[in-house]
């Protein structure tokens, strides 16, 4: 379950485990792009047309540790 906490971010709640985790914008607009569409490359550059402030040589290395992470919760 996503609660989307303005443009500041969002909480996610997984029932299951009772878990929750909060987001940030930038982890908000990962999240909204995880459809089942999109692999690790499609993410990176979806990241890079969505925020164009970010170092390329930061993107992939950080959509990479972000999927990690909430794959591993």
């Amino acid at each position: 379950m996503v609660r989307e906490e303005g443009e500041g971010g969002a909480m996610l709640f997984n029932p299951d485990t009772s878990g929750i985790r909060v987001l940030n914008a930038t982890g908000l607009f990962l999240w909204e792009l995880c459809d089942g569409s999109r692999d690790l490359p499609g993410l990176v550059a979806a990241m890079r047309e969505g925020f164009s402030g970010v170092p390329d040589a930061d993107v992939a290395t950080q959509v990479g540790e972000f999927m990690q992470d909430m794959l591993g919760s």
